[in-house]
Protein backbone atom coordinates (compact mmCIF):
# COMPACT_ATOMS: atom_id res chain seq x y z
CA UNK A 1 0.00 0.00 0.00
CA UNK A 2 3.06 2.78 0.86
CA UNK A 3 4.53 1.69 -2.58
CA UNK A 4 1.26 2.50 -4.19
CA UNK A 5 0.61 5.50 -2.65
CA UNK A 6 4.19 6.29 -2.90
CA UNK A 7 3.96 6.16 -7.14
CA UNK A 8 0.69 7.88 -7.01
CA UNK A 9 2.05 10.77 -5.40
CA UNK A 10 5.48 10.63 -7.74
CA UNK A 11 2.82 11.02 -10.33
CA UNK A 12 0.84 13.74 -9.28
CA UNK A 13 3.79 16.04 -8.72
CA UNK A 14 5.37 14.88 -12.46
CA UNK A 15 2.00 15.78 -13.78
CA UNK A 16 1.68 19.15 -11.65
CA UNK A 17 5.29 20.22 -12.97
CA UNK A 18 5.07 18.85 -16.45
CA UNK A 19 1.14 19.96 -16.86
CA UNK A 20 2.09 23.62 -15.68
CA UNK A 21 4.49 23.85 -18.61
CA UNK A 22 2.25 22.93 -20.95
CA UNK A 23 -0.20 24.88 -19.98
CA UNK A 24 2.28 27.90 -19.90
CA UNK A 25 3.80 27.08 -22.99
CA UNK A 26 -0.13 27.81 -24.81
CA UNK A 27 -0.39 30.80 -22.58
CA UNK A 28 2.98 32.15 -24.37
CA UNK A 29 1.82 31.50 -27.50
CA UNK A 30 -2.02 32.40 -27.87
CA UNK A 31 -1.15 35.77 -25.91
CA UNK A 32 -0.92 37.44 -29.10
CA UNK A 33 -4.22 36.84 -31.36
CA UNK A 34 -6.54 38.66 -28.46
CA UNK A 35 -4.27 41.64 -28.89
CA UNK A 36 -4.85 42.12 -32.55
CA UNK A 37 -7.41 44.78 -32.25
CA UNK A 38 -5.23 46.52 -29.74
CA UNK A 39 -2.33 46.57 -31.67
CA UNK A 40 -3.67 46.79 -34.73
CA UNK A 41 -3.74 50.62 -34.04
CA UNK A 42 -0.95 51.20 -31.86
CA UNK A 43 1.54 49.60 -34.13
CA UNK A 44 -0.34 51.33 -37.71
CA UNK A 45 -0.09 47.72 -39.08
CA UNK A 46 -2.72 45.35 -40.61
CA UNK A 47 -5.02 42.48 -39.30
CA UNK A 48 -2.58 40.41 -41.80
CA UNK A 49 0.80 41.57 -40.53
CA UNK A 50 -0.40 40.52 -37.38
CA UNK A 51 -1.45 37.34 -38.42
CA UNK A 52 2.04 36.76 -39.89
CA UNK A 53 4.05 37.08 -36.85
CA UNK A 54 1.75 33.95 -35.92
CA UNK A 55 2.55 32.53 -38.81
CA UNK A 56 6.48 32.61 -38.45
CA UNK A 57 5.97 31.63 -35.07
CA UNK A 58 4.60 27.91 -35.94
CA UNK A 59 7.00 27.66 -38.76
CA UNK A 60 9.88 28.37 -36.36
CA UNK A 61 8.45 25.57 -33.74
CA UNK A 62 7.81 23.15 -36.61
CA UNK A 63 11.21 23.07 -38.13
CA UNK A 64 12.57 23.01 -34.45
CA UNK A 65 10.00 19.93 -33.53
CA UNK A 66 12.51 16.90 -34.63
CA UNK A 67 16.11 18.42 -34.13
CA UNK A 68 14.73 19.05 -30.19
CA UNK A 69 13.39 15.48 -30.24
CA UNK A 70 17.62 14.81 -30.64
CA UNK A 71 18.44 17.11 -28.37
CA UNK A 72 16.03 15.75 -25.58
CA UNK A 73 17.61 12.13 -26.20
CA UNK A 74 21.11 13.33 -25.37
CA UNK A 75 20.49 15.77 -22.35
CA UNK A 76 18.48 15.75 -19.66
CA UNK A 77 14.73 17.21 -20.40
CA UNK A 78 14.34 18.68 -17.39
CA UNK A 79 17.17 20.97 -18.90
CA UNK A 80 15.60 21.22 -21.97
CA UNK A 81 12.24 22.25 -20.88
CA UNK A 82 13.41 24.41 -18.27
CA UNK A 83 15.65 26.69 -20.92
CA UNK A 84 12.50 26.13 -23.43
CA UNK A 85 10.56 27.91 -20.44
CA UNK A 86 13.25 30.91 -19.66
CA UNK A 87 13.57 31.38 -23.30
CA UNK A 88 10.11 32.06 -24.49
CA UNK A 89 9.81 34.02 -21.06
CA UNK A 90 12.24 36.52 -22.02
CA UNK A 91 11.06 36.91 -25.51
CA UNK A 92 7.86 37.76 -24.00
CA UNK A 93 8.69 40.19 -21.12
CA UNK A 94 10.94 41.84 -24.28
CA UNK A 95 7.87 41.65 -26.29
CA UNK A 96 6.44 44.31 -23.65
CA UNK A 97 9.25 46.72 -24.19
CA UNK A 98 9.26 46.86 -27.74
CA UNK A 99 6.84 48.96 -29.47
CA UNK A 100 8.09 47.52 -32.95
CA UNK A 101 6.57 45.02 -35.32
CA UNK A 102 9.71 43.68 -36.40
CA UNK A 103 10.87 43.09 -33.10
CA UNK A 104 8.05 41.32 -32.17
CA UNK A 105 8.52 38.87 -35.45
CA UNK A 106 11.63 38.21 -34.37
CA UNK A 107 10.90 37.54 -30.97
CA UNK A 108 7.89 35.56 -31.77
CA UNK A 109 10.46 33.45 -34.01
CA UNK A 110 12.91 32.94 -30.97
CA UNK A 111 9.59 31.94 -28.62
CA UNK A 112 8.45 29.57 -31.93
CA UNK A 113 11.85 27.60 -31.73
CA UNK A 114 11.54 27.58 -27.47
CA UNK A 115 7.79 26.30 -28.18
CA UNK A 116 9.44 23.43 -30.10
CA UNK A 117 10.83 21.91 -26.67
CA UNK A 118 7.85 21.14 -24.70
CA UNK A 119 6.32 18.22 -26.45
CA UNK A 120 9.71 16.34 -26.97
CA UNK A 121 10.69 17.07 -23.30
CA UNK A 122 7.60 16.45 -21.46
CA UNK A 123 6.85 12.92 -22.99
CA UNK A 124 10.76 12.04 -22.24
CA UNK A 125 9.89 12.82 -18.46
CA UNK A 126 6.64 11.40 -18.59
CA UNK A 127 7.69 8.17 -19.87
CA UNK A 128 10.62 8.09 -17.62
CA UNK A 129 8.98 8.79 -14.24
CA UNK A 130 5.26 7.21 -14.89
CA UNK A 131 4.91 3.99 -14.43
CA UNK A 132 3.78 2.39 -17.46
CA UNK A 133 0.03 1.61 -16.50
CA UNK A 134 -0.66 4.90 -15.59
CA UNK A 135 0.71 6.76 -18.78
CA UNK A 136 -2.52 7.00 -20.92
CA UNK A 137 -3.69 8.89 -17.81
CA UNK A 138 -0.69 11.00 -17.33
CA UNK A 139 -0.97 11.90 -21.61
CA UNK A 140 -4.45 12.70 -21.20
CA UNK A 141 -3.85 15.58 -18.45
CA UNK A 142 -0.87 16.65 -20.36
CA UNK A 143 -3.24 17.42 -23.01
CA UNK A 144 -5.93 18.88 -20.99
CA UNK A 145 -3.87 21.29 -19.52
CA UNK A 146 -2.65 22.91 -22.78
CA UNK A 147 -5.89 22.88 -24.12
CA UNK A 148 -6.57 24.68 -20.89
CA UNK A 149 -4.25 26.97 -22.10
CA UNK A 150 -5.62 27.52 -24.83
CA UNK A 151 -9.08 28.38 -23.24
CA UNK A 152 -8.32 30.52 -20.52
CA UNK A 153 -5.34 33.13 -22.52
CA UNK A 154 -8.01 34.95 -24.44
CA UNK A 155 -9.55 35.57 -20.84
CA UNK A 156 -6.29 36.36 -18.73
CA UNK A 157 -4.96 38.46 -21.56
CA UNK A 158 -7.78 40.51 -21.98
CA UNK A 159 -8.12 41.73 -18.81
CA UNK A 160 -4.83 42.48 -18.60
CA UNK A 161 -4.64 44.68 -21.53
CA UNK A 162 -7.76 45.89 -20.76
CA UNK A 163 -7.25 47.07 -17.01
CA UNK A 164 -3.60 47.97 -18.50
CA UNK A 165 -2.16 47.73 -21.56
CA UNK A 166 -1.22 45.05 -23.94
CA UNK A 167 2.54 45.90 -23.43
CA UNK A 168 2.01 45.08 -19.72
CA UNK A 169 0.18 41.52 -20.67
CA UNK A 170 3.43 40.38 -22.13
CA UNK A 171 5.55 41.57 -19.08
CA UNK A 172 3.08 39.84 -16.95
CA UNK A 173 2.82 36.73 -18.79
CA UNK A 174 6.06 36.25 -19.63
CA UNK A 175 6.83 37.00 -15.67
CA UNK A 176 4.29 34.42 -14.90
CA UNK A 177 6.92 31.69 -15.63
CA UNK A 178 8.30 32.18 -12.16
CA UNK A 179 5.72 30.74 -10.97
CA UNK A 180 6.55 27.66 -12.98
CA UNK A 181 10.57 27.57 -12.34
CA UNK A 182 9.67 27.89 -8.45
CA UNK A 183 10.22 24.16 -8.53
CA UNK A 184 12.33 22.56 -10.57
CA UNK A 185 11.01 20.53 -12.77
CA UNK A 186 11.42 16.72 -12.47
CA UNK A 187 13.35 14.61 -14.89
CA UNK A 188 12.16 11.42 -13.41
CA UNK A 189 15.23 9.30 -13.59
CA UNK A 190 15.76 8.59 -10.16
CA UNK A 191 16.83 5.03 -10.21
CA UNK A 192 15.88 4.25 -6.61
CA UNK A 193 11.87 5.58 -7.33
CA UNK A 194 9.18 2.57 -7.91
CA UNK A 195 7.84 3.41 -10.46
CA UNK A 196 11.36 3.82 -12.54
CA UNK A 197 12.20 0.03 -10.61
CA UNK A 198 9.80 -1.24 -12.37
CA UNK A 199 9.78 0.47 -15.48
CA UNK A 200 13.53 -0.89 -15.58
CA UNK A 201 11.85 -4.36 -14.87
CA UNK A 202 9.93 -4.14 -18.10
CA UNK A 203 12.48 -3.03 -20.49
CA UNK A 204 14.45 -5.83 -19.36
CA UNK A 205 11.34 -8.20 -19.88
CA UNK A 206 11.25 -6.56 -23.12
CA UNK A 207 14.89 -7.56 -24.40
CA UNK A 208 14.37 -11.17 -23.12
CA UNK A 209 11.25 -11.50 -25.24
CA UNK A 210 13.55 -9.69 -28.26
CA UNK A 211 16.15 -12.31 -27.49
CA UNK A 212 14.08 -15.36 -27.76
CA UNK A 213 12.48 -13.85 -31.56
CA UNK A 214 15.66 -13.65 -32.40
CA UNK A 215 16.80 -17.35 -31.21
CA UNK A 216 13.08 -18.15 -33.57
CA UNK A 217 14.62 -16.55 -36.83
CA UNK A 218 17.79 -18.14 -36.44
CA UNK A 219 15.84 -21.63 -36.00
CA UNK A 220 13.40 -20.98 -39.03
CA UNK A 221 16.33 -19.55 -41.05
CA UNK A 222 18.90 -22.70 -40.18
CA UNK A 223 15.49 -25.53 -40.96
CA UNK A 224 16.06 -27.04 -44.47
CA UNK A 225 13.60 -26.27 -46.36
CA UNK A 226 10.45 -28.54 -47.57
Amino acid sequence: MASISTGTSHTVRVLGLVGTAHFMSHLFYQTLPPLFVLMVVDLDTSYTALGLIMTVYHVAAATATTPMGFIVDRINPRWVLTIGLLVQATAMILAGFYNSYFALMVLFAVSGIAFAVYHPADYAIMSGAIHRSRLGRAFSVHAFSGNMGNALTPIIVLAIAGWWSWQIAFLVIGSAVLLVLGEPIVSGDDPQHPDMLRRQSFVGDEAHWHRRIDRLELISHDRPPA
